[in-house]
């Protein structure tokens, strides 16, 4: 063992050090997959895309948009087979 104080840190340091990056990389990472989990499939609430409320949480009756009128028959119904 050297009494240098100028000597280079043991390599059981070091190792230490990298096993404590690891395991906080690695608790970071169990976080992040529980916190998708648990909300990864919810909209916030007052979430507006193009104008149309999508966090509200509930299904809206759908609506005919402007121009989608149902289509009519203009003949006869195609032949099968």
């Amino acid at each position: 063992m050297s009494t240098d104080p100028t000597a280079a840190p043991e390599s059981s340091d070091r190792k230490g050090a990298w096993l404590a990056l690891a395991g906080l990389v690695a608790l970071l990472a169990v976080l992040y997959a529980a916190g998708v989990v648990f909300v990864g499939n919810r909209i916030p609430a007052g979430t507006e895309v193009s104008g149309v409320d999508i966090g509200s949480g509930t299904s809206p009756v759908t609506t005919p948009g402007p121009g989608s009128t149902p289509a009519s028959r203009s003949g006869p119904p195609a032949p099968s087979g």
